[in-house]
């Protein structure tokens, strides 16, 4: 029968799981810059793209992400805001997360509902506004 965990190993676990995300992502990122270019072959063309001539949310994706892991944030941010901005706030959380680790939680991504309201409102407006302008096509 299994055992219930008790607060403190809760809590242990979710320090322990924080401290290995560092190490697992520095893996995923060695292995999707040796072989990233490889896989994004094996992605099919946008079916909505197709369909309807415009960039959906999603095109440009892999590119963007390929860019990042070469570190041009310029070119990333060219083909697609989401992967940067995802990336952005995944980074900031990680950084809460590890200031509860050590002992000093720290809030740095606010939690009012209107600010992420805003982002929102902003990368869907990119998302529009890119099928018009050359520079921000895919």
């Amino acid at each position: 029968m299994m055992q219930k965990l008790s607060e403190d190993q809760k809590e242990r676990f979710y320090k322990a799981g924080i401290l290995l995300i560092l190490p697992a992502g520095l893996l995923g990122f060695l292995f999707l810059h040796h072989f990233g270019g490889l896989l994004a072959d094996l992605f099919p063309a946008c079916l909505f793209r197709r369909l309807t001539g415009f960039y959906c949310p999603g095109c440009g994706n892999t590119r963007s992400v390929l860019a990042l892991l070469h570190g041009d944030i310029l070119t990333s941010l060219r083909y697609n805001i989401t992967p940067v901005v995802l990336g952005t706030v995944l980074g900031l959380l990680y950084a809460e997360g590890l200031t509860y680790v050590f002992g000093r939680y720290r809030k740095i991504l606010p939690r009012d509902s209107r600010f992420w309201w805003v982002v929102l409102s902003l990368m869907f407006l990119y998302f529009i506004v890119r099928n018009f302008f050359p520079y921000l096509i895919p």
